[in-house]
C-alpha cells in the first residue's frame, strides 16, 4: 500500500525549520530560556541559561534542575510549577536559584504550556530574569524611606511633600499632632484651610510661583494650631530633580516661630522705648560715672587717710616709747639712789616713797610699753590694709597644689606642737594674683590652727572643686567652731568670736577678706569649715654708693636735722651723741626753714654738712626737699639720710631714684630705734661726705 505523506513531510520540514529559527534566537536572547517536557524535565537550554546554572549543551538530559532551588523557596516554586503543569496553563513565581558560583539568586519565572501540532500537552516553555539587583534596590529603598519616616517623626520640625504638581500626599506625625487634624485631611489642596485667612492668597501665590520655577519656597504665615490659635511658622520647600533635572518630589517644613516673632515685636517696642528714653539714659549714665568717680575717689582718700593716720599715730609713739626708756634709765639712777639712802638712813623713805620707787613707778612703766606695743600692732594692720588697696595686682597661672604645699611647710612647726595636720586634697589650679592669693589662704590657715581644740587631734582640710564658672575652695577644721551668729562678725576688723584666750586682735581674717574682696572674690563661713569661692618691726637701712668723687674731712661735717617731732629730735640726737658722733646738729622743724637755711649763701659756701630728712612735715613733703637738694649743683653731692617711720616700699624706692643715700625706717621699739640710730651714728663717724659742695 502506498501513502502519500506529502503533507506531513512538509509539516515535519516547516516544524524543524521553525525550531531551529527558535533557537537561534534563543541562543542569543539576553535572558534565559528554558523547555520541558511532560515530567517536568529540561529538554532545552539557551545559553544565557546553562552559563548561569554552568550545565554543557551535551548534558541537559541528565541535568536536575531542582537541585538549584533554596530549600526555604520549594513551595514558592514547585507549587506553582505543579499547578501550571496539572492544569496545562501558564504560571509565573520567583525563588532563589543558585548560580554556578555557589550564589542564590532571585529569579522570576515566567511559563506558557507548549503542545504539538495536534494538540498533544508537550510541557512548559519559560523566561527565567534573574532580579536581584531590583530587589535588593526595593528593599534599599523600602528601607531608606522608613528611616525617612523613623526621622521625620522624631524631630520636632513639621515635615510634608508633594508630587510634581504641589499636591501634598505625606506628612510626619508631627504635623497631625500640632495641628490636629484627622489623617489624610489636609492631603491635596486641603492644606491651604489651615493658613489664617489673611496669609492664605500670598501663601498660594508664592507656592504657584514655586511650582511653575522651581525656586525654593520660603514663607512665614499663620498656621492653625490644634489650641485653635494660629501661631506663625516659617514654611520651606527643595524640589529633588532626577538625572536630566526634572522635578520629581517636593519636601518641605514648617518650624514655629510664634515665640520668636513675639520676641522680635518685644524687641522692636523695647528698642522703641529705648529711643524714647535715649536722652534719660545718657542722664543717667552720666551721673552713674561720675558717681563711680566720686566712689573711687572717696576711697583712695580713704587708702590715703588710713596712711597718713598711721604715720601720724607711730610718731607720737616712737616718742612714747623712746621717753620710757629714757625714763627707765631715769628710775635705775633713782632707785639706786634710794637703795643708798635705804642703807644708810632708812627714816629718810616714807611708806609712799618705797611704794612709787619699787612698784607703782616699775608698774606704770610696764604698762606704758605693752600699750604702746599693742598700739604698734593695731597702726600696723591698718597700714596693711591700706597698702593692699594700693597694689597693682598681675594674674598669673597658679599650681595650687604647691601654693599650698609651701603654705604648709609655713605652718609645720606649730601644726606639730599641736600634733595636727593639714591635709590638702583635690585642688584645681587658678588665675590670680599670687601675693592676694598666698595672703587669703596664710590668713585662713593660721587663724585655723590657732584656734584647733586642744581636747582633740587637730585636723584641717584644704579642697576645691572647679564649678565651671566659678572655683570653689574650701578651708576645713575641727577646731573650736564657730557660733553662726558670729559667721559674719570674725571678718570685722579687730572682732573675734568664743574664748579670748589667744593673743591677737583677729586681724587674719579681715585682712583674708579684705584681699578677696579686692579681687572680686567671695569669702564666708558654712557649718564645716570657711570657704573661699573664686565668686614686729625692725630697722631698714638700705645703703647707695655716694655719686662722685669724696674726700676725706678737711672741716667738722655738720649735721643738718630736718624733723618736726621734738619728740624724735630729741631721741635721735641722743642716741647719735651715744655713737659718739660729736658733729653739729642743727634741728629744723619746717621744712620750709630747712630750705631757707640749706640754700643761703652762708651754708652753699661753707664746710660739708649732711642732711637727716624726715619725710612727713607739715609744711611739705620730704620728698620734695629731696629732689630740690638733687636737683641743685653745688648741693647734690651732700649726702641725704631719709630717717622716717614710713616704710612703703614704693617711697623708699622713690627716695633712692631722687638721690638718697640711705633709708632709715624708725621703729616704734626702743630698743631696735636705738640701735638704728647707733648703727647711723657709725656710719656718720666713717662716712667721707665731699669737702666742696
Amino acid at each position: 500500500m502506498i501513502l502519500d505523506i506529502t503533507d506531513q513531510k512538509r509539516v515535519e520540514d516547516a516544524l524543524r525549520e521553525s525550531e531551529q529559527r527558535f533557537r537561534l534566537v534563543a541562543e542569543s536572547a539576553p535572558v534565559m530560556l528554558w523547555m520541558g517536557d511532560q515530567n517536568g524535565k529540561c529538554v532545552y537550554l539557551n545559553r544565557a541559561q546553562r552559563e548561569f546554572w554552568g550545565v554543557e549543551l551535551e548534558a541537559i538530559a541528565d541535568f536536575d534542575w531542582g537541585t538549584t532551588v533554596h530549600p526555604e523557596d520549594h513551595d514558592a516554586l514547585y507549587g506553582p510549577f505543579g499547578q501550571g503543569m496539572q492544569a496545562q496553563a501558564p504560571f509565573s513565581t520567583e525563588a532563589r536559584l543558585q548560580r554556578a558560583d555557589g550564589e542564590y539568586r532571585i529569579v522570576s519565572t515566567n511559563a506558557q504550556p507548549r503542545f504539538s501540532p495536534g494538540g498533544e500537552f508537550l510541557g512548559m516553555i519559560g523566561v527565567n530574569v534573574d532580579i536581584t539587583e531590583n530587589r535588593q534596590t526595593e528593599r534599599a529603598l523600602r528601607e531608606s524611606e522608613e528611616r525617612f519616616r523613623a526621622i521625620a517623626n522624631s524631630i520636632d520640625q513639621l515635615i510634608w511633600a508633594t508630587q510634581p504638581n504641589g499636591y501634598h500626599d505625606y506628612y510626619n506625625q508631627r504635623w497631625y499632632e500640632y495641628t490636629g487634624v484627622p489623617e489624610g485631611t489636609t492631603d491635596g489642596a486641603g492644606w491651604s484651610g489651615m493658613f489664617h485667612p489673611d496669609d492664605q492668597e500670598r501663601a498660594w501665590s508664592i507656592w504657584r510661583h514655586c511650582l511653575e520655577t522651581g525656586e525654593p519656597y520660603h514663607i512665614e504665615y499663620r498656621l492653625k494650631h490644634r489650641s485653635g490659635q494660629y501661631r506663625w511658622v516659617l514654611g520651606r520647600a527643595q524640589p529633588v530633580r532626577d538625572d536630566q533635572g526634572r522635578i520629581i518630589r517636593w519636601f518641605g517644613t514648617c518650624t514655629d516661630i510664634h515665640d520668636f516673632k513675639q520676641a522680635q515685636e518685644e524687641l522692636r517696642e523695647s528698642r522703641e522705648r529705648a529711643v524714647r528714653t535715649e536722652e534719660e539714659t545718657r542722664r543717667l549714665a552720666s551721673m552713674l560715672a561720675d558717681r563711680v568717680a566720686e566712689l573711687d575717689a572717696a576711697n583712695e582718700e580713704i587708702q590715703r587717710f588710713a596712711y597718713i593716720v598711721s604715720h601720724d599715730l607711730r610718731a607720737p609713739l616712737v616718742n612714747v616709747m623712746g621717753f620710757t626708756s629714757e625714763l627707765e634709765s631715769a628710775h635705775a639712777e633713782i632707785e639706786q639712789f634710794y637703795r643708798k639712802v635705804l642703807e644708810t638712813n632708812p627714816g629718810l623713805v616714807s611708806p609712799d616713797t618705797r611704794s612709787a620707787v619699787e612698784a607703782d613707778l616699775v608698774e606704770a612703766i610696764g604698762f606704758i610699753r605693752s600699750s604702746t606695743v599693742k598700739m604698734d600692732k593695731l597702726i600696723n594692720a591698718i597700714l596693711k590694709l591700706s597698702r593692699e588697696g594700693r597694689r597693682v595686682l598681675a594674674p598669673e597661672h597658679l599650681g595650687m597644689g604647691a601654693l599650698l604645699e609651701a603654705q604648709r611647710q609655713s605652718v609645720a612647726h606649730q601644726l606639730h606642737e599641736r600634733g595636727a595636720e593639714l591635709v590638702i586634697e583635690n585642688v584645681p589650679d587658678l588665675t590670680s594674683d599670687r601675693l592676694a592669693v598666698e595672703q587669703i589662704f596664710g590668713n585662713l590657715i593660721d587663724n585655723a590652727v590657732k584656734y584647733l581644740d586642744p581636747a582633740r587631734q587637730g585636723r584641717i582640710v584644704v579642697r576645691g572643686q572647679d564649678l565651671g564658672i566659678g572655683i570653689r575652695y574650701e578651708i576645713e577644721d575641727n577646731g573650736r567652731g564657730i557660733d553662726p551668729k558670729d559667721y559674719e562678725r570674725i571678718f570685722d576688723l579687730f572682732r573675734r568670736s568664743g574664748v579670748q584666750d589667744q593673743q591677737g586682735r583677729n586681724r587674719s581674717c579681715a585682712r583674708a577678706r579684705s584681699c578677696a574682696k579686692a579681687r572680686r572674690y567671695d569669702l564666708g563661713v558654712v557649718a564645716a569649715g570657711r570657704r573661699l569661692d573664686l565668686h614686729g618691726r625692725a630697722a631698714q637701712i638700705h645703703q647707695h654708693e655716694f655719686g662722685g668723687r669724696v674726700m676725706p674731712h678737711q672741716h667738722p661735717v655738720t649735721i643738718i636735722m630736718i624733723e618736726d617731732d621734738e619728740g624724735h629730735a630729741r631721741l635721735i640726737e641722743k642716741n647719735i651723741r651715744r655713737a659718739g658722733v660729736c658733729n653739729e646738729i642743727r634741728t629744723f622743724a619746717s621744712g620750709t626753714s630747712a630750705i631757707e637755711h640749706l640754700f643761703s649763701d652762708v651754708v652753699r659756701n661753707a664746710g660739708p654738712f649732711l642732711v637727716l630728712l624726715d619725710l612727713n612735715l607739715p609744711d611739705m613733703n620730704g620728698v620734695d626737699i629731696l629732689a630740690k637738694l638733687k636737683n641743685d649743683e653745688k648741693l647734690k653731692r651732700a649726702p641725704v639720710v631719709v630717717l622716717t617711720t614710713t616704710d612703703d616700699q614704693r617711697e623708699v624706692q622713690r627716695c633712692y631714684d631722687l638721690g638718697a643715700n640711705v633709708y632709715i625706717t624708725k621703729p616704734v621699739e626702743y630698743e631696735s630705734f636705738s640701735q638704728a640710730i647707733r648703727q647711723l651714728g657709725l656710719f656718720l663717724s666713717v662716712i667721707q661726705v665731699p669737702e666742696t659742695l
